[in-house]
């Protein structure tokens, strides 16, 4: 299967990147979200080479940002509205999903850490990643989305400091489902969520946290 990667330095992950690393953004941003995007901009000048197994695939980058566009956010002065995503949320959510491996899709990052002060929305952000988790994500080659293959028995854990703190995430995503259309259709929400498709629960862990689980 013949596959021409794009460059995808016109994807708005790499033109924040941009902006950050030689434009109006440097002086606003830590040393190390500059070396993130200028990170994201050298690897695109080699990937798919045969020393770097990685290519950025704007579909699977654009697959999580429409994803948080069908997401109904339920707090602040934005509630009752589609979440919209600033431009430094779209280069990280944009770089962690889209940067996959050149044959299996594979996710290139597994892990990441993302640091911000209070009331930046970081609850919020993170049920709308779990929900995604639930019943949107899909693994397929570089460019092929019509060979999207689904994992059936997802699982999603929450953890925080406190027990409570991890519940509001729960809570949070139990809430922006049932107030999304889209996401309220694929997903099964009484006292806790279940997909209607896979049949998976999360609840509430003893410690701290919350998962996903086959009954």
């Amino acid at each position: 299967m013949a596959t021409r990667w794009q460059s995808g330095l016109h994807h708005p992950v790499s033109v924040y990147a941009k902006q950050v690393t030689q434009g109006r953004l440097r002086d606003q941003c830590c040393k190390y979200e500059i070396l993130a995007c200028q990170r994201h901009l050298d690897d695109l000048k080699r990937q798919g080479t045969e020393d770097f197994p990685y290519v950025f695939d704007t579909t699977r980058a654009d697959r999580i940002i429409r994803w948080f566009g069908q997401c109904i956010q339920v707090r602040g002065v934005d509630a009752g509205k589609p979440i919209t995503l600033e431009p430094w949320q779209v280069f990280d959510l944009g770089c962690t999903y889209g940067w996959v491996h050149k044959v299996t899709g594979a996710r290139r990052f597994t892990h990441t850490y993302n640091k911000r002060a209070r009331g930046n929305y970081k609850s919020s952000e993170k049920s709308c990643q779990g929900l995604h988790h639930m019943c949107g994500d899909a693994i397929y080659p570089p460019y092929h989305p019509e060979l999207a293959r689904f994992e059936q028995e997802p699982e999603v854990e929450c953890a925080a400091v406190d027990r409570g703190q991890a519940m509001r995430v729960l809570g949070d995503a139990k809430k922006i489902a049932l107030a999304s259309p889209n996401i309220a259709k694929r997903l099964l929400v009484p006292r806790s969520i279940r997909c209607s498709t896979t049949g998976c629960w999360p609840c509430c862990s003893p410690l701290m946290g919350w998962r996903t689980s086959v009954p």
